[in-house]
């Protein structure tokens, strides 16, 4: 929460706060009887954007809470998804803002999102897709690093890659993309590269 745990803000969210406390947690870090400041609701955010596997901008306007909550995502390397909308749209600005610059992946369907989250499970247990082994000396050396990386570490940022692999970033972006036209890796927001 924003505010202290004496305090539901809104008031209409009194009966969600009282079955959430009867099933799981609140959690504030302000001290009862803290008057609410809006400063509150920007710090709490960054909370929200680090507890949760993924980040769904549903509605924004170019600036607002959201749009933060997205920021913070980015920032610890979590999933973020946004929700198009009409580009006359105020408060769809923020999520085609977020899609535009490769800072959320599209979101669409429920479908494609659990697909994405690796959340799809079969008796309680995560379902294992085989994939046929890679045979790397069909790729340039180089080629072949990048992807023995990804391989063992799965999703890596573009700035861990280049460390990794010790290839400057400029030519590491141009291998990346051949990569992906080559259907062997996808990128994510954020520059998170992951074996396709």
């Amino acid at each position: 929460l924003a505010n202290s745990l004496e305090t539901v803000y809104p008031s209409s969210h009194k009966k969600v706060a009282k079955e959430i406390e009867e099933t799981g947690l609140l959690i504030s870090e302000q001290p009862f009887g803290t008057i609410t400041k809006p400063s509150f609701f920007v710090a709490r955010n960054r909370i929200i954007a680090a507890l949760a596997d993924a980040t769904i901008v549903v509605e924004s306007a170019r600036k607002g809470g959201s749009m933060v909550t997205a920021e913070y995502a980015n920032n610890y390397n979590k999933e973020v998804f946004a929700i198009p909308g009409g580009i006359f749209q105020k408060y769809s600005e923020g999520p085609n803002y977020l899609i535009a610059n490769n800072k959320a992946q599209i979101f669409t369907n429920t479908e494609d999102f659990v697909e994405w989250m690796k959340w799809n499970s079969e008796n309680g247990k995560s379902r294992i897709i085989e994939k046929e082994v890679l045979d790397l000396t069909k790729y340039t050396q180089e080629e072949s690093k990048v992807l023995s990386l990804l391989m063992h570490n799965g999703e890596m940022l573009i700035d861990d890659l280049s460390w990794h692999s010790q290839i400057h970033l400029n030519k590491l972006a141009s291998i990346l993309l051949n990569l992906e036209f080559a259907d062997l890796v996808k990128q994510s927001p954020g520059k998170k590269f992951t074996m396709k």
